[in-house]
């Protein structure tokens, strides 16, 4: 069952739109779940006592990659089989692998470990096989993100006094640095073109959403507020990025803009803050997280209409064993 005392977050949308992974937070317990949106059917994946947590979706949809304690103290990557069978451990270090992703062609996962003493990136076959750094190790590196075309990972890292974005280009190896500043960049999204990248950073008003084009010239601002515009997503369509914004007195909610941040448009209006949109890929809906009473529920609307549901009935008898 999903008790009313847990949390719900990380959620993973399924290849063709239709099942949503998320991990499931029962106090200590971390388990991995998978949502079919059709049926209202919920599966778990994984045992209670394994605290799995972060699934994605293989890209053919027929694998998904997670992290686990279930080997020991640190958490390490493993795939399983959407119906939580043919578990597989890919890596296998004392210090911990976080932050999997997996290429959109499907041929590489990219992490992050602190196996070398900073936390660096790594990529590595889906197998777990040809595991190798692609960071610069002379400082902290996370957050990667993959190009659409599987070409480039952008990251965020640290190498003189604050995070700047870095993008690393798969077929020559090549490191470039896109931001140089002290504006505190964060959580990179990539334009379906595989050309542009949008993320915040601080403004004079508070944190703002900009566009950078990756081949070169400045950044170009196109929303912020007095409290923050935070956690851009770019559409699969390319034509808008959803964010959530605060201040100005108001709760957190879900905007969505245009990629010229000229034309937007509230799509929230709950009684409690909402964060962290995720398109849907095929680009008609959204699923965002609900702060409520300490805990987090996610929630799905329509991306062009405000008729928010929670995504999970809360009570006995809504979630099965695999």
């Amino acid at each position: 069952m999903i008790k009313p005392d847990c949390s719900q977050t990380q959620p993973s949308w399924s290849p063709d739109s239709n099942e949503i992974a998320f991990t499931n937070i029962c106090g200590e317990d971390w388990t991995v779940c998978v949502l079919d949106l059709e049926h209202r059917h919920c599966r778990r994946l994984t045992d209670i006592s394994e605290k799995s947590f972060g699934p994605a979706w293989s890209p053919d949809g027929k694998e998904i990659v997670f992290h686990s304690y279930r080997d020991g103290e640190h958490p390490s990557i493993y795939t399983m089989g959407i119906d939580g069978s043919r578990i597989r451990r890919l890596t296998d270090d004392p210090w911990g692998d976080l932050d999997s992703a997996w290429s959109p062609d499907g041929t590489h996962i990219a992490f992050t470990s602190i196996r070398h003493g900073y936390r660096d990136l790594y990529v590595m076959h889906p197998d777990g096989s040809n595991v190798r750094r692609i960071s610069d190790p002379s400082g902290e590196n996370r957050q990667p993100m993959w190009s659409p075309d599987s070409k480039h990972i952008g990251y965020l890292g640290w190498h003189t006094s604050d995070w700047n974005i870095y993008i690393f280009t798969i077929a020559s190896d090549a490191i470039h640095q896109l931001t140089d500043d002290s504006n505190w960049n964060a959580n990179l999204t990539w334009a379906p073109n595989s050309q542009q990248v949008a993320f915040e950073r601080n403004s004079n008003h508070g944190r703002g959403i900009y566009v950078l084009d990756t081949r070169g010239g400045p950044p170009n601002r196109i929303r912020d507020s007095h409290g923050g515009c935070l956690n851009p997503v770019w559409s699969p369509r390319g034509n808008e990025i959803a964010y959530h914004r605060y201040g100005n007195g108001d709760k957190p909610s879900i905007f969505i803009t245009d990629s010229s941040g000229e034309h937007t448009r509230r799509l929230t209006d709950l009684e409690n803050g909402h964060f962290h949109p995720l398109w849907s890929p095929c680009g008609t809906r959204v699923v965002f997280t609900v702060l409520q009473n300490g805990l987090r529920a996610l929630y799905i609307t329509d991306a062009d209409d405000r008729r928010a549901r929670r995504l999970l009935d809360v009570g006995p008898g809504h979630l099965q064993d695999s």
